[in-house]
């Protein structure tokens, strides 16, 4: 896409960057939530759950990691990919600042 100007413009999927992968892990929070793994973070207390240790460990640990990339990393992502997006379609509107001549 061209701008006013003849620049080549970003491609709308190129400022969306972030937004893939924040969706990909609320996708898998909201499945590992659903299949009820919250329950396995138990092991954080040195609590067995009812499949053994291994299973409380890998389900409890799969949980939590995705919680915090859910709660902290996507938001930051699809925050910083949409202030890319803004950034970029006023680029070409940036005032030129003329230098004095020496």
């Amino acid at each position: 896409m061209r701008s006013a100007q003849g620049k080549q413009r970003p491609a709308m999927s190129e400022c969306l960057w972030g937004v893939i992968p924040a969706v990909l892990i609320w996708a898998a929070f909201a499945v590992v939530s659903a299949l009820g793994w919250r329950s396995d973070t138990t092991f954080l207390s040195g609590t067995q759950g009812a499949g053994g240790w291994a299973q409380t460990i890998e389900r409890g640990a799969s949980y939590a990691v995705l919680y915090v990339g859910a709660t902290l990393i996507s938001p930051i992502l699809v925050i910083a990919s949409l202030l890319s997006m803004a950034w970029e379609a006023r680029g070409s509107r940036t005032p030129k600042i003329d230098q004095p001549s020496v």
